[in-house]
């Protein structure tokens, strides 16, 4: 079956970039706003208890948007965020977990994966605040006032630190803790919380024995056994959407591919939570989420001396999408190959055991692994060539 011709579910929100089959057979499907932030989450999936497989991935994430959603003044994390150097809070085991993953990729990833860059998302205008005003506002303002001045850059530099000089984490008679030993150090667990919910549905879908099963939380996509068409089972047909596509509000595959059995599919890219700041004189830069705390700049951003001021780079990631079995992994090396580079990313992810398939701005992929492709969505060998 060719991937133009299944009936497909266009993700939305967050990084989104997959379209995804899920038609025929039984499926119970239910999509529904998580989060306080408005994240969608939504499940397609095949079996006898498809209902209560789902009521109780629902609960799951009720009980995650109280540990570290840091929209949420209320939550753990936020509390957290909140303390003065040399202050603790004791947490659930979501917030320990993830506290504790996220400083482990951050030493994988060399720091491309950062959990400690809120401040800096704060001085673009790329944090949930500057999205929801630049990006899905009323259109009346699109940009901040100014980008922030280097100096302004590095004095903040500090504070991006993941290692145990700034924070810690340990348990103590059965119980969880996070201590804070810089006060401005502020945590913000986006970057993999989708990906380890989407990991814990998972657990609930195979724990209620379903046969099948699309889950999906804005870019993060979990497959449970293969897709049911009515009649038979056969591997997933899954859509990488064009980074650069002219028309949005039609999807365009830049490729496709199959997949069979349990995995996950993320992608991350600068064509989502992004805006273009425009200079006087017309002179613009696309100002993405994805920060590269090595430069204390969005991905594909650049200073230029010669102006005093920023521009897009010529070459650089704009779409990343990983292909493996533990969603939490994929959701941050995503971002990770993003703040890399496609060849350093690409040789990051083999070693790693994902699959991956790597957009840049110059019109150049690059993949990691074996993908199987379908021969309907070829755009990337007509519009792309390789890196």
């Amino acid at each position: 079956m060719r991937l133009r011709k299944l009936i497909a579910i266009i993700l939305s929100g967050l990084c989104s970039a997959l379209c995804f089959a899920c038609s025929g057979g039984t499926y119970y499907t239910v999509t529904q706003t998580v989060f306080s932030s408005g994240l969608v989450f939504s499940a397609s999936v095949l079996g006898d208890k498809d209902e209560e497989a789902v009521e109780e991935m629902l609960d799951f994430l009720n009980e995650i948007d109280a540990s570290v959603n840091v929209n949420r003044t209320d939550s753990l994390l936020s509390r957290f965020n909140a303390l003065s150097a040399g202050e603790r809070i004791e947490v659930d085991y979501h917030a320990y977990k993830l506290v504790s993953a996220a400083r482990e990729l951050y030493y994988a990833t060399d720091g491309a994966f950062n959990a400690a860059l809120s401040g800096i998302s704060h001085a673009w205008g790329v944090d949930a605040e500057g999205i929801n005003r630049y990006v899905y506002g009323n259109g009346t303002v699109t940009q901040p006032p100014a980008l922030p001045s280097k100096e302004q850059l590095s004095a903040l530099l500090g504070f991006t630190d993941m290692s145990e000089n700034t924070f810690g984490f340990y348990t103590e008679d059965g119980k969880y803790y996070l201590e804070k030993y810089v006060s401005e150090l502020k945590l913000d667990l986006g970057g993999i919380a989708k990906g380890y919910c989407a990991d814990k549905c998972r657990e609930i879908a195979l724990k209620y024995g379903l046969k099948s099963a699309l889950i999906k939380l804005s870019g993060n996509v979990m497959l449970v056994g293969d897709y049911y068409n009515g009649k038979s089972y056969q591997p997933w047909g899954v859509g990488v959407i064009n980074p650069r596509k002219e028309d949005s509000s039609s999807p365009q595959y830049v490729c496709g591919f199959y997949v069979g059995g349990d995995a996950t599919v993320v992608t991350s890219g600068d064509y989502e939570r992004c805006f273009n700041y425009y200079y006087d004189g017309g002179a613009s830069v696309k100002v993405c989420h994805i920060i590269d705390g090595r430069t204390l700049m969005p991905v594909g951003v650049e200073y230029d001396a010669n102006t005093g001021r920023y521009k897009n780079s010529d070459s650089y990631v704009i779409s990343a999408t990983v292909i493996g079995e533990n969603s939490m992994l994929a959701d941050a090396y995503s971002t990770a190959v993003c703040v890399m580079g496609a060849q350093k990313g690409a040789q990051f992810l083999q070693e790693k055991g994902y699959k991956g398939i790597i957009f840049t701005s110059d019109k150049k992929y690059v993949f990691a692994g074996d993908i199987d492709f379908t021969p309907g969505e070829t755009l990337y060998q007509t519009e792309y060539s390789p890196l």
